[in-house]
């Protein structure tokens, strides 16, 4: 029938078209779809210095592909069916190295799932070879990982897949710094310097190279934290001194120090090296020597006793006061003694009245002595306590005594022979 213009199918037409469309949507469930993931593998920054140990970033790529459909008829499929077939899941990525001049100290990196883009960044730390030559070299990374190859009818068919991949390394000519002949004279709660030479051991040229003392040491303080090497070519070497000061409160034992070598390449860009180097802090030297110069005390006297004091510091120290301790049986009212200034490896004489205990056991017994003074910088300290020896002995004979005794022997031994004559008699 027709009717302005438009032909309008009858019910039998309907029915052929519905039939077609059923033919056509049968034909794509039973097709399914198949596809795989593509994956490849690169490392954005692959630029690495000898005598270093750092980390690469490598990246994954995934171009996955799919094929739809059967006998070319193309069909529609769920977006969910296309996704997972170009899904590598369960991916894994493990990195060797060919041999020298760099190894890999990176075990296996578990990646997950990784979908149609890229994924990373997946870290691999390399430790070069000090003595690595500027060159490009091979890291040779696997990838393994599962997909699903082919969807049909609801069921899946799942593949185990394994790549490797050559990801080109470049170790560049640089320069590097290793610290040699390293000395210094620190001791606990005194100043003192830190030298040595610094050694360009790299295979580039370092112009403008300053040396900078990094981290923070709680106990260790610098004076100045940089010293200026100037140019260091490869090959050559650079002498630095550092002052320092240790506190009182620190330990005796060895300390590392962290540098870092601030300098232009030869193309004038800014770069950095680090190195490092021990040195020693010693035990805090005794600042005073004190030994007795006439330390004798008779049992039941007062008498002055004089210590001779030396300072024994490298530098000269001042407005000295000596506090003496004493315990029973000696004692002492005239405790304190001064000395305006005492030059390094000089002495002074101090006195102080010293008393002992009548009855007081004659032998030796300890006196403590400690000083409070001046340094060359005006801070005022205090020292340890030092101990010396004083002797007691018994009191002196002073003749008089002895005559006495003497005459009462006389005297008994005359009465005695008398009394004998008498009773002969």
């Amino acid at each position: 029938m027709v009717g302005r213009g438009r032909l309008w199918p009858g019910r039998r037409g309907a029915a052929v078209i519905g039939l077609a469309l059923l033919v056509v949507l049968a034909t794509g469930v039973a097709a399914g779809i198949q596809g795989q993931p593509n994956v490849s593998v690169f490392a954005p920054e692959n630029t690495v210095s000898p005598g270093e140990t750092t980390q690469i970033e490598l990246e994954l790529m995934n171009n996955g592909t799919i094929e739809e459909g059967s006998q070319g008829i193309e069909v529609i499929t769920q977006q969910g069916d296309r996704q997972r077939v170009q899904t590598a899941r369960d991916v894994t990525v493990e990195a060797e190295a060919d041999g020298p001049p760099f190894e890999v100290e990176t075990s296996t990196v578990p990646v997950g799932n990784l979908p149609e883009g890229t994924s990373g960044p997946i870290p691999i730390t390399l430790s070069v070879n000090e003595d690595a030559p500027a060159s490009t070299y091979q890291l040779s990374v696997t990838v393994e990982y599962v997909y699903t190859s082919e969807i049909e009818n609801g069921e899946e068919t799942v593949v185990e897949e394994t790549l490797t991949e050559e990801v080109p390394i470049e170790i560049e000519e640089t320069a590097r710094f290793e610290v040699e002949d390293t000395e210094s004279d620190l001791a606990v709660g005194s100043d003192g310097e830190v030298t040595g030479s610094i050694e360009n051991v790299g295979s580039e040229d370092a112009e403008d190279a300053v040396l900078r003392i990094a981290g923070e040491e709680g106990t260790l303080g610098f004076a100045d934290r940089e010293y200026a090497l100037g140019d260091v070519d490869a090959g050559e070497s650079a002498e630095f001194a550092f002052d320092a000061d240790v506190s009182a409160e620190a330990s005796e034992g060895e300390r590392q120090l962290d540098f870092v070598v601030v300098y232009r390449d030869e193309q004038g860009n800014e770069r950095e090296a680090t190195t490092n180097a021990r040195v020693s802090v010693g035990p805090e030297p005794e600042e005073f020597g004190v030994s007795p110069v006439d330390a004798t005390v008779e049992s039941g006297a007062t008498r002055t006793v004089e210590l001779e004091v030396t300072n024994e510091r490298d530098d000269p120290v001042s407005n000295v006061n000596a506090q003496l301790f004493a315990d029973s049986p000696l004692s002492t009212e005239d405790d304190e003694a001064y000395a305006d200034e005492i030059a390094p490896g000089e002495s002074v004489v101090l006195a102080f009245e010293v008393s002992a205990e009548d009855g007081a056991m004659a032998k030796q017994y300890p006196l403590d002595v400690d000083f409070s003074y001046e340094d060359e910088s005006s801070e005022t300290r205090l020292s340890d306590r030092y101990q010396v020896a004083i002797k007691v002995v018994e009191p002196a004979d002073d003749g008089i005594a002895s005559w006495a005794a003497g005459a009462v022997g006389v005297v008994l031994v005359i009465v005695g022979i008398a009394i004998g004559i008498r009773r002969l008699a």
